[in-house]
């Protein structure tokens, strides 16, 4: 199984640094492409936000990312999956109690805890997500950044 981070998500939908590294790599992924109701509330909500904020730039990036979102759905590239979130949660809860450092946001921090949970390759392009992941014995996609 394969669980991808976020950002590595948000790269898909929205064109930033790692997007056409991330594009290039979902498509030797199998499909479709687990994800947890983590990522569709995080995804759905942020491009909502910026569908109706007040930056006047932001709302067509929202609508643009919002219609692949759908089509991705649609299409069967991604599907909402059940996963232990319980269990993820109170993983990420004790990593967060841990970090000597500050930690990273608890909605990141989460998605690592889930592929762990669930013992699932992680993607991310997160140095920070990437060094959890691999602190706790996880394959890391792309192997190398």
């Amino acid at each position: 199984m394969i669980y991808p981070d976020l950002g590595f998500t948000l790269s898909l939908l929205i064109k930033g640094h790692y997007s056409e590294q991330a594009s290039l790599l979902l498509r030797n992924l199998a499909h479709p492409l687990g994800l947890s109701l983590a990522h569709r509330l995080q995804i759905e909500n942020g491009l909502l936000r910026r569908l109706y904020g007040s930056d006047p730039e932001k709302p067509a990036i929202a609508k643009d990312g919002l219609a692949l979102w759908r089509y991705y759905l649609l299409e069967g590239i991604f599907l909402i999956q059940t996963f232990n979130l319980e269990s993820a949660f109170a993983q990420a809860a004790s990593w967060n109690a841990a970090y000597q450092l500050q930690p990273p946001p608890w909605g990141l921090l989460l998605h690592v805890a889930v592929a762990a949970t669930a013992g699932a390759t992680f993607v991310s392009y997160d140095p920070v997500l990437r060094k959890r992941a691999v602190d706790e014995g996880l394959t890391l996609l792309p192997s190398k950044l």
